[in-house]
């Protein structure tokens, strides 16, 4: 989410990609008590809780938060990263995290407790802001087509788990060429 008014498009995606969740704890923000949060919460029967004022403590996500802005930061300044391009560095990090076993998981993954499925690692091939050589069919002869760019992710929702999102030297166009 860009912004905290983005919530509640956050929560119906959620709920249209992975399925209703049993309840959620929230912090009273004004966006997740407002009247169309309320009613989508009640329509599809999810249970809220709220955690008192200034208690970040109370909601057990804060701690994953800060580690997950610490992963990132790291990665960043590893990975000799722009920050133009943090939120692409925050999305491959909650990708490796989802696929990181956890003792409070019982030593399973978040993405195989969500799914049941134990998940597939051999998609991360390169780590953030790698260089990368991609093929690009529409390069003219004499190159053989291969063009070089910059890792940014995976791209979950094409077909294949081997489809990558790619930074071009042409920064008006992204590919997603395996």
């Amino acid at each position: 989410m860009r912004k905290e008014s983005h919530s509640f498009q956050a929560l119906q995606d959620f709920v249209r990609n992975i399925g209703v969740p049993k309840g959620l704890k929230t912090d009273n923000a004004v966006t997740e008590v407002g009247h169309k949060w309320t009613n989508f919460c009640r329509e599809t029967r999810i249970d809220t809780k709220f955690t008192e004022p200034h208690s970040p403590w109370q909601n057990y996500s804060e701690h994953g938060i800060g580690a997950l802005g610490r992963m990132v930061s790291q990665c960043m300044k590893a990975f000799n990263a722009p920050m133009s391009r943090h939120q692409w560095c925050q999305k491959w990090c909650c990708d490796v995290r989802n696929h990181l076993a956890s003792r409070k998981l019982n030593w399973r993954t978040p993405e195989e407790k969500l799914t049941g499925n134990t998940p597939n690692i051999s998609v991360f091939r390169f780590h953030f802001w790698q260089e990368v050589e991609y093929y690009d069919p529409l390069a003219k002869q004499p190159s053989d087509g291969w063009t070089p760019g910059r890792f940014l992710g995976i791209a979950w929702d094409s077909s294949d788990y081997m489809t990558y999102y790619i930074e071009t030297k042409n920064k008006n166009r992204r590919c997603t060429h395996p």
